[in-house]
């Protein structure tokens, strides 16, 4: 049922009519410009999904990524003429055609990937360096043929706002000519236990000046706060995680620490079991300090990992577990020690099969083991 106020359509609703109207001219306007595609064809021509020019990591200046941007290039070496005119075609308009031009020192014919309609594939591309660029920029092969639809087909494209992009932000800048403050309709950044939005800052690349977002008008009820990265968040968190792994210290890691290194040291003195050492040295470090990270399994290991863990267990996994395990239980019984007899818990796993294990910040996104 639509939303409506005193027989009217409310806002909310309104917009989003609008949009559905938007997102239905541009379909109709995007088939049009794809009639022409051989779709009947056995042998279906190659479809670039990315585009065909692309800087692997950025630029170190914002002189040097708008000359990328609206294709003011120059070049010192010899390439294809089609690929420098596909390097100066740009992205965007030029609003400055005098400015400096972004310099191509060395370009080389390579390979990398490209996302096509297929799927990744690995395509002839040229790999061009350049003056303040942080790293390559990629030119697909001009030889590589992928179709696309023909300038003009389908006219000229609508004059209604693009589906996915929201109304423009407002910017503002500061009397410092560095500080820009923005405004725009978007998710809020709510810091815990505060009634303002909090500070976000985007780097565009590692020598360009932050643009800092906010802070701005208080939340409102109501309004759920978004996933934070690490530097936005409370440190809060923070001083739980020193109080707990000072305790934990006096209670548990000093004595863990010191049995995990007796059997790291045995099992260097044995010399084959030195990869067992080093693993027991390694778990060490993280039983005197866990709280704030955690352990998680290695991409890659494998059959040797596992064979090794094996035979682990038999020689020294069980014991450490078993101290593990009663040494929580031990915590747990004290009621106030419940935290740490489950961190004790969750030590067991790697104390069973440390190979194959990596020590990682708490806030990783990968799995736990």
């Amino acid at each position: 049922m639509a939303n409506v106020r005193g027989g009217q359509p409310s806002p909310w609703q309104s917009q989003l009519d609008r949009r559905t109207a938007d997102g239905l001219e541009w379909a109709r306007w995007a088939v049009s410009r794809w009639s022409q595609f051989p779709v009947g064809e056995t042998s279906r021509p190659l479809v670039l999904v990315d585009s065909r020019v692309r800087s692997e990591r950025g630029f170190a200046t914002g002189e040097a990524k708008m000359a990328f941007l609206e294709g003011r290039v120059e070049t010192t070496v010899e390439m294809p003429g089609r690929v420098l005119e596909d390097v100066a075609r740009g992205d965007h308009p030029r609003e400055s055609p005098d400015g400096p031009s972004l310099l191509i020192t060395a370009a080389e014919l390579s390979e990398t990937e490209f996302v096509t309609d297929r799927g990744r594939q690995s395509l002839p591309a040229w790999r061009l360096t350049a003056g303040d660029a942080l790293g390559p920029i990629w030119v697909l092969d001009p030889e590589v043929v992928d179709w696309r639809p023909e300038p003009g087909t389908g006219g000229p494209p609508p004059d209604v706002q693009q589906p996915g992009h929201g109304p423009p932000a407002c910017v503002e800048v500061a009397a410092d000519d560095r500080t820009l403050t923005v405004e725009w309709l978007g998710a809020v950044l709510q810091v815990p236990g505060s009634s303002s939005t909090c500070t976000a800052m985007l780097v565009a690349s590692p020598r360009a000046p932050p643009l800092r977002l906010g802070p701005s008008r208080p939340v409102r009820r109501g309004v759920p706060s978004v996933h934070q990265p690490e530097w936005v968040r409370d440190d809060g968190r923070r001083a739980v995680r020193l109080i707990l792994n000072l305790i934990w210290f006096v209670l548990a890691g000093f004595w863990m620490a010191l049995l995990y290194l007796f059997f790291g040291v045995l099992a260097c003195i044995l010399i084959i079991t030195i990869p067992f050492g080093l693993a027991c040295f390694r778990i060490a470090g993280f039983a005197v300090w866990p709280f704030g990270r955690r352990i998680v399994r290695r991409p890659g290991s494998g059959a040797p990992s596992l064979v090794g863990n094996i035979i682990w267990i038999v020689l020294f996994g069980w014991e450490l577990a078993l101290a593990h395990l009663i040494t929580g239980i031990a915590l747990c019984v004290t009621i106030i020690g419940i935290p740490l007899g489950l961190a004790n818990f969750k030590l067991i796993p790697v104390s069973l099969m440390p190979l194959g294990t990596e020590i990682v910040s708490a806030d990783d996104p990968r799995q736990f083991v």
